[in-house]
């Protein structure tokens, strides 16, 4: 299975849904409804679920409080992974599915690089550094 992105079903083609699809591209089927900009959608490891980020607009159309949200592929339902005021994005599962890799801005203004298990328990900042460091997805499996 594949997990995708596209503004298909938007009339104004701004607003991406996230979509998945058989490698043969036969069974395509949206897998979310909601208001905001979707990205990055990367499958659980037990493929149950896609992780995403969910950028809600805001009332001046500006994006903010990013966070990481996880759809369940047998009934729709999604729910909010991090539940943080600050910008969480950007999973991806380490290799044995224990720990998610995610940026937030969570200590500042900064991307910075975070680990926790996929339930949201043992939060931790991976590095210290007062510059920007994020997108870590390249993920060696």
């Amino acid at each position: 299975w594949i997990a995708f992105l596209s503004t298909r079903d938007d009339p104004t083609g701004q607003v991406p849904e996230v979509y998945r699809m058989r490698a043969d591209g036969s069974e395509q089927a949206r897998v979310t409804r909601l208001p905001g900009r979707k990205s990055i959608p990367t499958w659980s490891p037990d493929g149950t679920e896609i992780w995403f980020t969910l950028h809600p607009a805001s009332d001046q159309g500006a994006e903010s409080d990013d966070e990481i949200h996880a759809v369940r592929i047998a009934d729709g339902h999604v729910r909010n992974v991090t539940r943080h005021p600050r910008s969480d994005e950007h999973a991806q599962f380490a290799p044995d599915g224990g720990l998610l890799l995610f940026d937030s801005s969570r200590d500042g203004d900064a991307l910075q690089l975070y680990v926790m298990r996929p339930d949201a328990s043992a939060l931790r900042r991976v590095l210290t550094s007062t510059a920007m460091d994020f997108w870590g997805s390249i993920v060696r499996r």
